[in-house]
């Protein structure tokens, strides 16, 4: 496990991010983008290198995962259950 219901961590990665087995995250995870944003890009997709996330079993998070690009959780199994106490 990564925290607890009692100490919720937050987690900010640059890059990509991977789990194995069945992880219980509790907290915050933000993933976000190394590279330079180019101010002329598509605002749809100003990301050159979104955080990819790689999920090997089934990952159970506890709280929120968010990212300034979009998400790609993998062929794994990600389970949320967001805990208001946890983000206030």
């Amino acid at each position: 496990s990564v925290g607890s219901r009692t100490a919720p961590v937050i987690v900010i990665v640059e890059g990509d991010i991977r789990f194995n087995g069945g992880p219980n995250i509790w907290g915050l995870i933000v993933g976000i983008d190394p590279t330079y944003i180019d101010p002329d890009a598509d605002p749809a997709n100003p990301c050159a290198n979104p955080t990819d996330i790689q999920i090997t079993g089934t990952a159970y998070m506890h709280g929120a995962m968010a990212s300034d690009c979009d998400l790609d959780l993998g062929a794994g199994t990600y389970n949320t259950f967001p805990y208001r106490c946890q983000l206030d």
